[in-house]
């Protein structure tokens, strides 16, 4: 779903071959069966396994394809290639022009990205995103036409291509977002985001918005301020004219002249209509912030100096060290832990930033990560992080994440991927045995589950169709016990109490993410935290004096604490009217 600016013919027709958003070695398998059908503007492909979840994704593509023939420019001449795969354990899609139109969905559900976790169906998200790359980037007027018929669909005929990332990327957010009941634009991450960099003077110039790997937040950039720049100019200027821009651009004999372009399709250039957007947004943030200040604010212990992404802090089992995984941006990714001196531990490199659990009475880890099964698999399997002897591997192919050991430390309660959706299960760690704790459903999705001190319950984040994404407790066969909450909000990440008495979680409820609390014995929920910025993964040392979490800054996630003091948590506000209650339209 990225895409950059080039300032060369040459470089750009080396770039323009990888295709918008593809990632890296995602290869499609040609070692499976491969099905084809067709709709009246889709071919669409799938392997083995996968037919009722590309029959719904046919499905998803004609309503938004429709949705997009009427909202946004005319579609593209004939079929649409859309190939359905489910061999990466991660949520991903991209989409091409060249050498003709071709949309790629992982079939993975994006339950635990949380820039990504407020949908109504993944499908539906994806395909609306992804099929917006293809009428944008496809889309030509005037001399360019003529010269396509001509020379073929050569990458020097396609002027939406020449658009910086930010804009393309933003259009494809916009209306993932318009034209479904969720998307990023209606979701918290990314006005979390932009909200932290306007508070602390960080806010990007238009020049930077298609952004940087060194600059946090990275690839994220193009995404959080063309989309919610769009929404801005929408807002201001009515929707209809961002299709129109986006006509205008694909008429220009010299595409990049953007502000032209945005000059006539919304009166203002983008440069002076930037300028103004900050404004606004200074105002408004500003106002917020002093709002939250008079309620009292959370300011809790820092415990990390580098930021971007600082996740999934768990106590040891002394209740002294707190184990996490981290990307500074100038290290490799890595599993470490903070001691009681400040002092961080780099345990083992990793390949991708899943939460760990500690075996009792050992210095040892549980963890899950990515690895390349063949060229053409990236599966996610276990492995034990020990704090000598580096990384041991624990399955292979097994499809497992976000693995939570039992206080018996011979078994987990995890994730596993099922043919474009997941269950939670339950792994013996000494056999390799998975045992099922619900039938899949393309309808249910689970992600964070977490043992109860005793071992005979477990709290996990569900999702289900329609965008609730709730916690609830199961037993260990997987008899639903107990649903913490039932409403539209993002809530996840679940930790106990000590005493089994409390679940902690994460929840956006009022627009910001903050830590709440609910009390198993009067079934009250309460708020535990009110920050400015967010407050994710929770987990309470085992004497009950601390809750460690990540927290985010502005130059990214980090490491935090706060006491551990119910007495201090507030009732928890009801669920914010936007989210219960969505309209059609972006506002």
């Amino acid at each position: 779903m990225s895409w950059s600016r080039f300032t060369s013919v040459g470089l750009y027709l080396l770039l323009f071959l990888a295709p918008v958003g593809s990632p890296a070695g995602a290869q499609l398998p040609p070692d499976v069966r491969w099905w084809s059908y067709e709709t009246e503007h889709f071919r669409v492909h799938y392997h083995e396994g996968l037919e009722p979840l590309a029959r719904r994704a046919g499905d998803r593509a004609e309503t938004a394809y429709a949705l997009l023939s009427e909202a946004f420019v005319d579609p593209p001449g004939g079929r649409i290639d859309l190939v359905v795969s489910d061999n990466v354990d991660f949520a991903n899609g991209y989409a091409t022009p060249l050498p003709t139109n071709r949309i790629v969905v992982f079939a993975h559900p994006p339950v635990d990205e949380p820039s990504l976790s407020f949908f109504d169906d993944w499908l539906q998200l994806v395909i609306t995103h992804e099929l917006t790359h293809i009428f944008h980037l496809d889309h030509a007027r005037g001399v360019w036409r003529p010269l396509r018929r001509v020379f073929g669909r050569t990458a020097f005929f396609f002027p939406q291509v020449y658009s910086p990332g930010w804009t393309v990327e933003g259009l494809a957010v916009f209306y993932e977002s318009q034209l479904t009941r969720a998307g990023r634009i209606r979701g918290t991450h990314f006005e979390m985001m932009l909200r932290t960099a306007v508070l602390q003077d960080a806010f990007f110039s238009i020049d930077r918005a298609t952004g940087a790997r060194a600059s946090w937040p990275g690839g994220h950039t193009r995404y959080i301020y063309g989309s919610l720049f769009m929404a801005h100019l929408a807002d201001r200027h009515d929707t209809d004219r961002v299709a129109a821009f986006v006509r205008e651009v694909g008429g220009q004999i010299l595409p990049y002249r953007l502000n032209t372009a945005a000059r006539r399709a919304f009166g203002v250039t983008f440069t002076r209509a930037w300028g103004e957007w900050e404004e606004s947004l200074r105002e408004r943030y500003g106002g917020l912030a002093d709002s939250l200040r008079a309620a009292g604010l959370t300011e809790p212990e820092v415990l990390t100096r580098e930021g971007e992404l600082a996740l999934h802090p768990r106590f040891a089992p002394d209740g002294e060290r707190i184990a996490f995984v981290s990307r500074t941006g100038r290290e490799e990714p890595s599993t470490r832990v903070i001691h009681p001196d400040g002092r961080q531990q780099v345990l083992a490199p990793r390949s991708t930033l899943g939460p760990v659990s500690w075996y009792g009475g050992a210095d040892a880890l549980l963890t899950a990560q990515l690895e390349f099964r063949d060229r053409y698999r990236i599966l996610s399997d276990l492995h034990r992080i020990t704090t000598d002897r580096g990384t041991e591997l624990l399955t292979r192919g097994a499809r497992i994440q976000e693995p939570d050991l039992h206080p018996d430390g011979r078994r987990a309660a995890a994730i596993a991927s099922a043919a474009g959706t997941n269950i939670p299960v339950i792994v013996e760690l000494e056999t390799g045995r998975i045992r099922p704790l619900a039938q899949p459903s393309l309808d249910t999705h689970w992600a964070a589950p977490r043992f109860s001190p005793a071992g005979d319950r477990i709290a996990v984040a569900r999702w289900e169709t329609g965008g609730f994404f709730n916690v609830v407790v199961l037993d260990s066969v997987g008899t639903l016990l107990h649903e913490l909450t039932r409403d539209r909000a993002v809530n996840t990440s679940p930790a106990w109490s000590p005493d089994g008495r409390y679940l902690l979680f994460s929840s956006d409820r009022t627009g910001i993410t903050n830590l709440y609390a609910h009390d198993l014995d009067s079934g009250e929920l309460l708020q535990v935290t009110n920050v400015l910025t967010g407050a994710f993964q929770p987990d309470v040392s085992p004497d009950g004096r601390w809750i460690a979490f990540s927290y985010y800054w502005g130059d990214g996630y980090h490491i935090a604490r706060i006491p551990y003091d119910p007495v201090s948590w507030r009732a928890a506000p009801p669920v914010r009217a936007a989210v219960e209650a969505p309209g059609a339209a972006v506002v």
